[in-house]
């Protein structure tokens, strides 16, 4: 799997989206060097989820809308500092 910088794949993020879908291979976004997030190709046929799937996706979810963050914040600084 391809790895990009950030600075990189913020300036051409049409062109990499573009790239995923059609070669079909997902991208891996490094920030500092370091992998970050992977951009993937969407399946025409998704597997269903199991019920313990769900069940985790709901308490994720769940503690998304009741966390309240004041204003703007960094995704990648709160999952360096361990948060959700």
């Amino acid at each position: 799997m391809d790895q990009i910088p950030l600075s990189d794949a913020k300036a051409r993020f049409s062109e990499v989206v573009r790239m995923v879908r059609r070669r079909g291979e997902g991208v891996v976004v490094t920030v500092d060097g370091r992998p970050a997030v992977r951009i993937v190709p969407v399946s025409e046929d998704p597997k269903p989820l199991t019920s313990a799937e769900l069940a985790a996706e709901r308490v994720i979810l769940d503690a998304i809308r009741t966390q309240a963050l004041p204003g703007e914040f960094d995704a990648v600084a709160l999952v360096g500092q361990g948060r959700r």
